[in-house]
């Protein structure tokens, strides 16, 4: 994990303690202190950190991550799943037409905050996809928010994949019908 920037700055001063001649008198480092440092260091840079839960970041150790798939072959191998029978399924949802709140580039000279026009009518879609660990795929389906697609909707201009199947929900996320169609 990386050190937060008062942790950082301790370590400033204890080196500084540790290298000063015995009997210095060390005044403490500047308020600007971190600034300085970054400008005169550019491969150094102070990032947001995010928080995560706990087990998440427990999940994501090597050891556990190696202790699952030892037992996930053992499972496999003792009741004799096939490759074909291993199923991962993954879904993104995503909203059309709405912009929000992430980085854009813009000129350094800009001191504003990049605008762009946000609809408020957003209509939300999910996207789902499966694949079998022997490589066999379940065509994508894309949900839509309304309640039924009309042919003269889908146009040819919009060249989707010919296996993509199209469903509806009303809050344009995955629900049981689907999943079970």
């Amino acid at each position: 994990m990386p050190p937060l920037i008062p942790m950082w700055r301790a370590a400033a001063e204890s080196i500084r303690r540790a290298t000063s001649p015995p009997d210095t008198v060390l005044k403490p480092l500047g308020r600007d202190f971190f600034k300085r440092y970054l400008k005169v260091n550019p491969h150094i840079r102070r990032q947001k950190q995010k928080s995560k839960d706990i087990d998440r970041v427990a999940s994501q150790e090597r050891d556990i991550i190696k202790d699952f798939f030892i037992k996930y072959a053992a499972t496999v191998e003792r009741y004799g799943i096939l490759a074909s029978d291993v199923w991962n399924f993954d879904e993104t949802g995503f909203r059309i037409g709405c912009g929000g709140n992430q980085y854009v580039v813009t000129m350094a000279l800009e001191k504003k905050a990049a605008e762009s026009p946000s609809e408020t009518d957003r209509d939300f879609s999910t996207l789902v996809e499966c694949i079998n660990a022997a490589r066999d795929v379940i065509p994508p389906l894309c949900i839509l928010k309304c309640k039924q697609i009309l042919q003269h909707h889908v146009h040819a201009e919009l060249d989707l994949d010919p296996n993509m199947l199209l469903g509806v929900s009303e809050s344009g996320y995955t629900n049981d019908s689907l999943a079970l169609a």
